[in-house]
This record gives structure tokens, sequence and C-alpha cells, in this order.
């Protein structure tokens, strides 16, 4: 019995649609545009005659076939536009085109859950916490070396009224909140919290990426004012960062939109920073590096100075600091490190030190 050309063409078009995936994953006829994933795509296994090639293999395949992530893309874009959802738990979505990062969902630390109240430390992590932070401060004390702790609040912290409407608080404490409150009683140290210098001052900007994790520009330059403030007292011939210094200009952001990248939503999704031009001469120039050359160690010197030197055990959220930090400094080395490592202080003979740490992190002094 002949076929009639239109079901000829009608199975001719399922071969292909079905052929598809595999021709693009082969030929890519196509522009592709990667999503943003934190891992790496599974590699083309060696062939061998085994059942662990053929799971290599599959897992390869669910990597790689072609049009993946403009499936993926579809798929998440679907679930923000008509149903109003994240496609990913780690990802909330807020009032007035903020994203929040909810860090459990990606054993990334502690976020949501402890803005909630529900995760409270304890009296034996508090006095951990405590006696760590203490002995650090000791040992460059004998030192004759300045001591800052710096805690970088989650954005969450600063912006709460942004977040959804179900998220919702058992207790208005959190493990930072605890931990200030214990050290007030049970000590002098003093730790810099600025949650409330970003929450009560009349910006005209928002300081944090909407569709990021981390400060934006001018966040970085109204944290690095009030270090600067905080130290003039001790080290009088540190000047003062003041916004009359620099040209503001509206800019896309470019420097963290990962919230959005993970939803595929970043070209949808507008967010902006604020660039900061200097209107004087820049005198930091970039000094030897005598740590690590991937990115995550700067150092700066102001060539023939006499001003104190600076030594920052940071995460990401202090790198924010270097542009308007190292123009105050005789040196200032920045080290993409946790580790506190004395050696390098030895080494470096600072003035000050500053250990700088994410809100979310800060449970590893409470371990």
């Amino acid at each position: 019995m002949n076929k009639k050309p239109a079901d000829i063409l009608l199975i001719l078009l399922f071969l292909l649609m079905i052929s598809l995936p595999i021709l693009e994953m082969e030929f890519h006829f196509f522009q592709k545009t990667p999503i943003a994933e934190q891992r790496q795509l599974t590699g083309l296994p060696k062939i061998e005659a085994s059942l662990l090639f053929v799971k290599n293999f599959e897992n390869y395949f669910n990597d790689n076939f072609g049009f993946r992530d403009t499936l993926i893309r579809l798929y998440n874009k679907t679930d923000m536009k008509v149903f109003g959802v994240s496609p990913l738990t780690k990802v909330l979505i807020g009032r007035n085109g903020w994203l929040f990062y909810k860090s459990e969902e990606a054993s990334d630390g502690w976020s949501i859950n402890d803005y909630r109240g529900i995760i409270p430390a304890s009296q034996e992590q508090l006095f951990q916490s405590q006696n760590i932070l203490q002995n650090m401060t000791n040992i460059l004390t004998r030192k004759g070396i300045t001591f800052m702790v710096i805690i970088a609040p989650s954005k969450h912290s600063v912006y709460d009224k942004y977040l959804p409407d179900n998220i919702k608080r058992l207790t208005n404490q959190t493990r930072l909140d605890q931990l200030l409150k214990y050290i007030k009683q049970n000590s002098s140290l003093s730790i810099f919290d600025y949650r409330m210098l970003l929450k009560t001052a009349e910006l005209p900007y928002p300081t944090y990426y909407l569709t990021g994790t981390h400060l934006n520009q001018y966040g970085a330059f109204i944290v690095s004012a009030q270090i600067l403030r905080e130290l003039k007292p001790i080290y009088p011939n540190l000047g003062s960062l003041e916004l009359s210094d620099f040209i503001l200009t509206t800019v896309d952001n470019t420097i963290d939109k990962r919230l959005a990248q993970w939803i595929s939503m970043d070209d949808e999704m507008k967010d902006f920073d604020i660039e900061f031009t200097s209107k004087k001469r820049l005198l930091a120039v970039d000094a030897k590096k005598n740590y690590s050359s991937d990115g995550s160690t700067f150092s700066k010197e102001i060539p023939n100075s006499n001003l104190p030197k600076l030594l920052v055990f940071c995460d990401s959220f202090g790198i924010s600091l270097v542009k308007f930090l190292s123009e105050f400094f005789g040196k200032s080395v920045f080290l993409c490190s946790q580790n506190f490592n004395y050696e390098t202080i030895d080494k470096e003979k600072p003035d000050i030190v500053i250990w700088e740490t994410a809100e979310r992190y800060l449970y590893k002094i409470m371990l």
C-alpha cells in the first residue's frame, strides 16, 4: 500500500526531530549560549567494553546532547515567567528584581536558615568563636600589629525588605547577632559589623548587586571609607575616602550577576553598577607578588611611602575593597584565603591585619 506524501513527510520530519539533538551535538549548526553551571561537564569517556563505559557515556550524553542549554533556558524561563517560581532552590526570587542566595541548598554556608533563626549557635560554639578571635588578637597585639575583624553581611541581612513573602523568621536573632552580644558581654574584642551602616544610611544607590551576591562598587566604597575612619585614630596620617574625589557613572553590572545566570535570566533581568573614576592621580601600583598568581592575590604599593602597611585575609567580599583601600597604604596585600597564616604575617610585617569573612561562613569558627 502506497503511503500518502503527507504521511511520508510526517515520518521524515519525526526522524529529523529525533536526530537533531545528536546532529547538533556533533556538528554544532547553531550558535550555543552556555548556561552557568558550577561544575565541570562530563567529557567523552575512553571507549572500552564495560558497564562503566556505558554509565560514563550516559553521563556524557546527558551533559552534552544538542540543544541541552537552550532547553534548560526555556524550562527556567517558563518557571519564572509563567509560574513565578525559581527553577533552582538555591536562588530566591525577591521583590522589585532582587534575587537572593539560599546557600544551604549549595552546601555553601548558612544564609537563609540563619536569617530565619532556625539554627542558633550554642553557648559552646560562641565560647569557641570568641577564643579563636581572642587568640588571634593577642598574638598580633604582642607583635605590635593592629587587628580588625570584619564580617561581610549577606545581602538579605541588609535588604531583607526585598525577600519573598514566604521567608518567615522564627526569631530576629542570627548567629552573628548572638556572637556580637556574647563578645560584648564577655570580652573587649571588637568586630566590624557594617550591616547597620548599609541599612540605615541615606544612600542614593543600592550597595549590593540585585542579581548577584556581592557588594557593588558603591557598597565597597562605603565599607572602605568606614574602615579608614575606624583606623584614623590609631594612624592619623591615613587619608579619608570622599565621594567628591570621584566621578560616578551608572553602568551595566558586568561583575556579579551569578544568581540571574544560574536561572538563565541574565539576558533579561536588568542590573547596574556604579563606576568610580578618580579625579586624582592614582598612586598605588602593582607590587611584586610573593604568593599565588592565579588571581586570588592582590598586592599594591605606593613607592617611597611611609604610610602603614596592610595585610588582608579575606574571601571574595574583601577583594572588592582593593580598588579603594590600596590608595591609602604604603603596601597592601589582599590574600583570598581565610587561613590565618602567621608565617605570612611575619614575612610581610604589616602594621594592620584585617581578617574578613562572609556572614554565611561564620560557622567555620564555630565548629
